[in-house]
């Protein structure tokens, strides 16, 4: 049987940016964690099912239907940070080389396009459809195995396929089921409500029992409990009608508490239910993917982004019986011939101590409580810290660090400086700093961390062991004198960057003097404009109330002050008084403008003016 795979792409970018480390950046300063995780996994995906057709969907920018109807959609969810929307636009870049037609749709949920995509194409014969995402939502789709869903359980590696018999195991309900479920019990990843005190066992012994929450309310009719009155109160019925006693797991409270809610329940089912006839053009033969697939510009994209181990994984896919390529990290280890020694005795310590006063040039880093020097690249040595606490061993690596003849280099030698300072040791001599270089090449790179800055210069990982740190910054330190000089940047970099890092770690170590008295001015200069906000919000709504009680302002604005602008509704019905929605109102009354300032002026006190008093160290400092 033939395979067309529709990707849910949204969830899966979300699931690899939050699941892979955010220190993988390109040489352009472009962070690729979300794109090396997404293109793995559908690496995987192409050479374990071997599909013949895909697709991928993706959510467009702006409210969708959902958020029309329900202003607490999805609205407690954090914004996911830029470095993953930046990404995003890579990532269809390399589904576009790989032959992958791309869907998307005003108003509509990538998983809507997923569930029309599904509908179209399970009516072809002999073909299986496969689901690839990397949540669970879509599990309602499932239909035994014409349609399955390919998802994630761990990681970016850890794969699963559900088809009718798996989501049965796990939920104990049908496919169909699942949406019934969820108007019951809610969905909190989207804020979905449901029935208030309904959790997953009794929302699950419902909809088994009658089958659907439509089953559910028609078994409700014929019980006793039946009618609600004006107030919201549950009747019974009289005895002459004919009525029964609840079925089970149905009780008395149960039902008081379905009815009340009973309107909640179906909005919440809707708002779960994947919609699957949502209009758009679709061709089928553009899903022949390796018809489309171009190699060429998918090798690029991925070089360009130093994706290399991807390159060579491509080669998976010509060979799909290949074992898949599992490097210990993004690219292969070079072997350096580094030699490396932790010093575990005074006579081993004293000999480097004397080798290191002879030197012109140390290279020094300071990692995981040990200190750590080198020289040429090639041999590298260590020492606990605590081995400083001997008087002669202080006393002779204090003397070679202050000593401006022999010539420092690190990686953040602010740093180095910093952890000297709070030694007694003011570090001299500073000529080189990996780090400091990476930065004046490119100020673009969003993390300067050595074994980021090595593999993108050299395509290679460096070995993870502490005490070889120093041989790769000498490695290093080569690479940037080169480009240093072709771009004419050794002034800028000798005569200023250098120098400047050791003021910056006295600077820190210092601090920053704070005058208590400008702050408990500030705090009084807020809390009186507060106060006079609070006057003229109270005066023009006719009273007082608290105005950061969302339900309170909800009821002074459309219930007091009979303010109609059209603003979305909370889950529980109300008009919605966020910052978006007051910005709909500003031209209907003077206290809305009133409401907004009060709440940036609230928000300075709790946020920065409270708080600050408590980053103030017993010296008066920051």
């Amino acid at each position: 049987m033939k395979k067309i795979v529709l990707i849910d792409a949204n969830a899966l970018v979300h699931r690899a940016f939050h699941a892979l480390p955010p220190t993988l950046n390109s040489p352009q300063g472009v962070p690729t964690n979300a794109i090396f995780g997404f293109t793995s996994v559908l690496i995987k995906m192409l050479k374990d099912l071997k599909p013949d057709y895909v697709a991928a969907t993706f959510d467009l920018a702006g409210p969708t239907f959902r958020h029309e109807e329900f202003a607490e959609y999805k609205s407690h969810r954090v914004k996911a940070p830029d470095e993953l929307y930046l990404q995003i636009p890579y990532i269809k870049e390399i589904l576009t080389a790989f032959g992958i037609p791309i869907f998307e749709k005003e108003g509509f949920e990538a998983d809507d396009l997923i569930g029309s995509l599904a509908e179209q194409t399970k009516a072809l014969d002999d073909l299986q459809v496969v689901i690839m995402t990397g949540d669970l939502d879509t599990l309602q789709l499932v239909e035994k195995e014409k349609v399955v869903v390919f998802t994630l359980r761990k990681g970016v590696t850890d794969t699963f396929i559900y088809n009718e018999k798996e989501v049965k195991t796990r939920y104990d309900l049908k496919p169909s089921q699942l949406i019934d479920f969820k108007g019951l019990k809610g969905d909190p990843s989207d804020n979905i409500p449901g029935v208030p005190g309904i959790g997953d066992k009794t929302a699950s012994a419902l909809v088994k029992a009658f089958g659907s929450l439509e089953g559910l309310y028609e078994e409700i009719s014929k019980s006793e409990f039946l009618t609600r009155l004006p107030d919201g109160q549950v009747s019974k019925k009289s005895s002459k009608e004919k009525a029964k006693k609840p079925k089970p797991p149905l009780t008395e409270k149960l039902i008081q508490k379905l009815l009340e809610n009973k309107d909640q329940a179906f909005f919440s089912k809707r708002l779960a239910t994947i919609i699957r006839d949502v209009d758009f053009e679709f061709e089928f033969e553009k899903t022949e993917w390796r018809n489309h697939l171009n190699r060429p510009v998918l090798e690029k994209t991925l070089k360009d982004l130093a994706l290399f181990s991807l390159v060579k994984r491509l080669g998976e896919l010509d060979s799909p019986d290949a074992e898949p390529l599992n490097p210990p990290g993004l690219f292969d280890r070079e072997d350096t011939g580094i030699k490396s020694m932790l010093l575990g005795s005074d006579a081993e310590l004293a000999q480097a101590l004397t080798r290191m006063e002879s030197r012109n040039e140390l290279v020094i880093d300071v990692q995981q409580g040990l200190v750590i020097f080198g020289y040429d690249g090639v041999e590298s040595f260590g020492f606990p810290e605590t081995a400083l606490d001997g008087d002669d061993v202080s006393r002779r690596f204090k003397a070679i660090l202050e000593n401006p003849s022999i010539k420092k280099i690190g990686h953040d030698t602010k740093a180095v400086a910093r952890w000297g300072l709070e030694l007694g040791i003011s570090v001299a001599g500073f000529s080189f700093d990996t780090k400091l270089a990476a930065f004046l090449l490119n100020s673009d790179i969003k993390d300067y961390a050595l074994e980021r800055l090595y593999f993108l210069e050299c395509e290679k990982d460096i070995d993870p062991e502490p005490l070889k740190r120093t041989a790769y910054i000498s490695l290093l330190k080569a690479k940037y004198e080169k480009k240093l000089k072709d771009l004419e940047l050794n002034r800028v970099f000798d005569e200023i960057e250098v120098p400047l890092s050791s003021i910056l770690a006295r600077m820190e170590k210092v601090g920053i003097k704070v005058d208590p008295s400008a702050l408990k001015t500030l705090s009084a200069t807020v809390n009186k404009e507060l106060s006079e906000l609070e006057r003229q919000i109270s005066d023009m709504a006719g009273g007082a109330f608290n105005i950061n009680s969302p339900q309170q302002l909800s009821v002074v604005l459309f219930e007091k002050l009979g303010l109609k602008g059209k603003v979305k509704k909370t889950g529980k019905g109300a008009r919605s008084t966020a910052a978006g929605e007051l910005e709909k109102l500003l031209e209907e009354h003077p206290i809305v403008a009133l409401i907004m300032k009060y709440r940036e002026f609230q928000k300075l006190k709790t946020t920065y003016i409270e708080p600050f008093p408590e980053l103030i160290g017993p010296d008066g400092r920051v």
